[in-house]
């Protein structure tokens, strides 16, 4: 089961506090066949002196592939060090979190049966929960997907324009994958979202329920979890403005997704992105009508219906930077 090296990507920024305890987790893995390629994103704190020193503790395992003096973003870090990788499966990793003793062997024997069933030549994405634990690792739920009210395995196109339920740090994928993703367009949302909308388009998509990462909470997350409540919804209705810049974004990512990979896409697959597209040239209720028989939602009501209300009251002629919904 040992065969097949994993390199593990692993973007920093300001992170010297944490980088011993997500290091030194990766190390005591039980897979013994892998590499922590490392890319530094403008970081001035102490984080390029911790990984000089990690680098000589763990010569074998760790390596500093780029150091940048300004910081490019999440997006485009992990875009450099995918460029980077070249062992046939890669596994992606915050700088902020602890990975469970058992989180390669794991996630690699799932993709294993699923290359055995499907084809290494297949694109496989295999991904998992995580136990949400504070700044000093005490637990706070056992569930991050439970916690968020999230479905991990709806991932049908239609679901996953709308919202990410894949979460990068607990990312294994493999080369097939990693080519038929490519560059990673400055338009993409996250990272992750992106590799998902691929791997569910052209491949498979499989959910590993225990956990297999300890997600640290603390107030420099740049993306966290967020309990949902009725303060959490009254909160996030309250930043309308950046929810309606957030989908519009969304949007855009959907256009480049179908400029890229139209003609590889099935006729069903290309006509949901286009009518997906196509929400801002509609009436209100038009927007509504096609939210619902087409089934765009989030994930929960509460997230569903705040969805619905910002697409039904955007402008009627919702800007999109690389040209018109439709235009195919």
């Amino acid at each position: 089961m040992h065969d097949g090296r994993v390199d593990i990507l692993l973007a920093t920024h300001n992170g010297a506090h944490f980088l011993d305890d997500i290091v030194v987790s990766i190390v005591a893995q039980r897979y013994p066949s892998f590499a922590i390629l490392v890319r530094d994103d403008g970081s001035v704190d102490s984080t390029l002196n911790r990984l000089a020193s990690l680098c000589q503790a763990f010569p074998d395992r760790i390596r500093v592939v780029e150091r940048d003096v300004r910081s490019r973003g999440p997006v485009q870090s992990y875009a450099r060090l995918l460029d980077q990788s070249t062992a046939d499966y890669v596994m992606l990793c915050d700088q902020d979190d602890v990975w469970l003793e058992s989180k390669i062997e794991r996630s690699m024997r799932r993709m294993r049966q699923l290359e055995a069933a499907y084809g290494k030549q297949t694109p496989i994405l295999v991904h998992s929960d995580l136990k949400v634990v504070d700044e000093r690792l005490v637990p706070i739920c056992d569930s991050f997907v439970a916690s968020q009210g999230l479905n991990p395995r709806c991932v049908d196109l239609n679901r996953l324009l709308v919202k990410n339920v894949v979460t990068g740090c607990t990312m294994t994928f493999n080369r097939s994958l990693k080519i038929m993703v490519g560059e990673i367009p400055g338009e993409a949302r996250m990272h992750d979202w992106w590799i998902a909308l691929v791997a569910a388009l052209f491949g498979v998509v499989d959910f590993i329920e225990q956990p297999t990462v300890l997600y640290r909470q603390h107030g420099r997350n740049h993306v966290g979890a967020r309990p949902l409540n009725g303060k959490s919804i009254l909160t996030w209705m309250g930043q309308w403005p950046q929810l309606a810049d957030d989908f519009r974004k969304t949007l855009c990512q959907t256009e480049v997704l179908l400029c890229r990979y139209g003609e590889a896409m099935t006729a069903n697959d290309r006509r949901l992105c286009q009518t997906f597209l196509s929400l801002p040239s509609e009436t209100a209720a038009g927007r509504i009508t096609t939210v619902l028989s087409h089934r765009f939602f989030s994930h929960g009501l509460w997230r569903t219906m705040g969805l619905m209300a910002i697409i039904a009251t955007m402008a009627r002629r919702f800007s999109l930077p690389r040209g018109k919904a439709g235009d195919r």
